[in-house]
């Protein structure tokens, strides 16, 4: 409130300065606009929402605005409360409209819901500028003079902290300088335990509850908005497909206020959840919305100091002008229908920074050897672990066991082979094997003990390679 007080200030002075009359002007491109602390990336959309105008000649030359011609049908319609017959305060500058002096009636104490009224208008119309934002201060020069509005596009816009800043260039004060604090969507993503953290351990079978929250962005001017959530979950995660979503306190319903769709996306899977109709929420702007759900910790979950990641991105609308009759599908393709909760493919939309968490997994890794002979291996003997760790996962691939219609033979040096023994030259001699008659069959054994138990003793197997 303090800067936008400001800003009127600087807005009432031009005003005042310019219903005076002066015979000192700048010329008619010669007004700039300096958009302070630019959000870098971000696009920011100027509309010239009334001209000025000069009359008189000499010492009488008078200025006064006139209204766009792009924006007669605005001040006939949502505008007209903003045009006054009156200048009851003595500070309202004049406008002319239909060769009749009227005053502008944008004040202190409507000027957030002139802005917001003038930007629901804009929504639809061509800019007279764009800039990009940098991160930090930027110029747009060469501006007609006049009275602007100026969009961060996609930003919020919220009741009287508005964020589409007007402002003035007149004849004598041809430079603004605006400081806009925009509000973009963001999204944030947790382990839901230990009061919500970014980073934990784990062990494999183990439950990792995730929370993603957001809040309802404002949707002035949009007639449809798209939002949805792009997740993925690397490859030592399962997803559990227990998605709960709820917008202000109030549950959402799956399929009918949103849908979940996970499929494989390389080594990783790739979760996105769409809110349908996500318009319908335009009238609680800044309402929470909360999504919850979890991944199990499996086999293929990394060991050590390599995370297993889970990242998260939001996209959502951010030009009201965009084509909004959503994604029209393949119609070579009967699987994949029209889906008017997604854009157009290639359509520019809003998207989040990527952010996500780490789940870091422990693991013992032991080799069974010859108690007279450490340098030799044992396979396919059973031995147990007893530990207090809160969970005991063992797992166990290609082991031997005896199979008399097996197709592998042991040999003494603690390896399988599927050379049969031979008494010749060819393969392997009799006296190499460590049985000529027992054969042996590989097989895969996956032992997990998910015990409680501060306590576990855990069995399992040794491979091949001890």
């Amino acid at each position: 409130m303090r800067k936008m007080k400001k800003l009127l200030s600087l807005l009432m002075a031009a005003i005042m300065i310019l219903a005076m009359g002066t015979t000192v002007f700048a010329a008619e491109n010669d007004g700039s606009i300096t958009i302070k602390n630019s959000v870098d990336g971000k696009n920011y959309d100027l509309y010239k929402i009334f001209d000025l105008t000069y009359a008189g000649s000499g010492d009488n030359v008078s200025a006064a605005y006139t209204i766009d011609a792009d924006w007669m049908a605005f001040f006939e319609d949502a505008g007209a409360a903003y045009i006054v017959d009156t200048n009851t305060t003595g500070t309202l500058n004049q406008i002319v409209v239909n060769g009749t002096v009227k005053y502008i009636d944008i004040t202190e104490a409507n000027v957030a819901k002139f802005a917001q009224d003038a930007l629901n208008y804009a929504s639809k119309m061509t800019p007279d500028r764009s800039a990009d934002g940098t991160g930090g201060d930027v110029i747009v020069d060469k501006l007609e003079l006049g009275y602007y509005l100026v969009y961060p596009r996609g930003a919020s816009i919220q009741n009287e902290n508005s964020n589409g800043s007007i402002c003035s260039l007149t004849s004598t004060v041809p430079d603004a300088t605006i400081n806009i604090k925009a509000t973009y969507p963001e999204i944030d993503k947790v382990i839901d335990e230990d009061g919500g953290v970014t980073t934990n351990t784990a062990s494999i079978g183990d439950r990792i509850p995730y929370k993603v929250t957001g809040e309802v962005p404002d949707m002035t001017g949009f007639a449809t908005y798209y939002y949805f959530v792009n997740d993925t979950m690397s490859k030592g995660l399962t997803f559990n497909d227990d998605v709960v979503i709820t917008i202000g306190g109030v549950e959402l319903t799956k399929d009918t206020d949103y849908t979940v769709e996970a499929k494989p996306d390389g080594d990783n899977t790739a979760i996105e959840i769409v809110f349908k109709n996500f318009i319908q929420y335009k009238d609680q702007a800044t309402d929470e919305i909360v999504i919850t759900y979890s991944a199990t910790v499996n086999q293929d979950a990394k060991i050590g100091t390599d995370p297993n990641t889970n990242k998260v991105i939001l996209n959502y609308s951010n030009d009201p002008k965009q084509d909004d009759s959503g994604d029209p599908g393949d119609p070579d393709d009967p699987g994949y229908p029209p889906n008017p909760d997604k854009p157009n493919p290639g359509e520019t939309i809003g998207e989040t920074p990527e952010v996500g968490t780490k789940t870091f997994v422990s693991a013992i890794a032991l080799t069974k050897v010859d108690g007279a002979d450490t340098s030799k291996t044992l396979t396919g003997a059973k031995f147990s672990i007893t530990g207090t760790a809160k969970k005991v996962v063992i797992i166990n691939e290609e082991i031997f066991q005896k199979d008399a219609a097996g197709e592998y033979w042991r040999l003494k040096d603690g390896t399988y082979t599927t050379t049969a023994p031979v008494t010749t030259e060819e393969g392997y001699t009799a006296d190499q094997y460590d049985s000529t008659e027992t054969k042996y069959s590989k097989v895969t054994v996956i032992n997990k003990d998910n015990a409680d138990s501060a306590n576990i003793v855990s069995e399992g197997y040794v491979n091949g390679n001890g």
